[in-house]
């Protein structure tokens, strides 16, 4: 039953969104039929991030290309584990687009802040990681979907 609110809550953003013509196409491409099986909303999530930052690192900026020509970068799951006791929801508005480096950095540095997405000003996070500030830098269509996953 909070599964259904949530996503409730995300397709009414989505739907306040499909206002906004710049944000239209990029959340009509995330709609409630992707909210299938697990591989199939990890690869709709996969191709938003690489849509809005390019396959870049939201930190850095930093990128390489794959043998596909693609940008490689990771997923980085804010929340490992979601209200209901399972797996974290690999959904957008629960991911982060980073390299390899900031990625470890986050999950396994020491001295790192968690990540408070009421936090996020002007599309911007500061936090410390590994005792070093940095800032979490966010797309206006992405951080729609945090705020509705966040309720914020």
């Amino acid at each position: 039953e909070e599964k259904e609110e949530q996503m409730e809550k995300i397709n009414e953003l989505c739907d306040q969104a499909k206002e906004n013509e710049e944000s239209k196409k990029v959340i009509e491409t995330f709609t409630r039929k992707t909210i299938r099986k697990h591989n199939d909303v990890k690869e709709q999530t996969k191709e938003e991030l690489s849509l809005w930052y390019q396959g870049r690192c939201q930190i850095c900026k930093k990128t390489f290309a794959k043998r596909d020509g693609k940008n490689y970068f990771e997923i980085h799951l804010i929340n490992k584990t979601d209200k209901w006791g399972g797996g974290g929801l690999i959904i957008p508005g629960n991911a982060l687009c980073l390299c390899p480096w900031h990625k470890a950095k986050i999950e396994q540095g020491r001295h790192t802040e968690r990540f408070i997405p009421s936090k996020i000003e002007k599309l911007k996070l500061n936090m410390k990681i590994c005792g070093k500030e940095e800032t979490i830098h966010f797309k206006k269509e992405h951080y729609l979907f945090i705020k509705a996953y966040w309720e914020i």
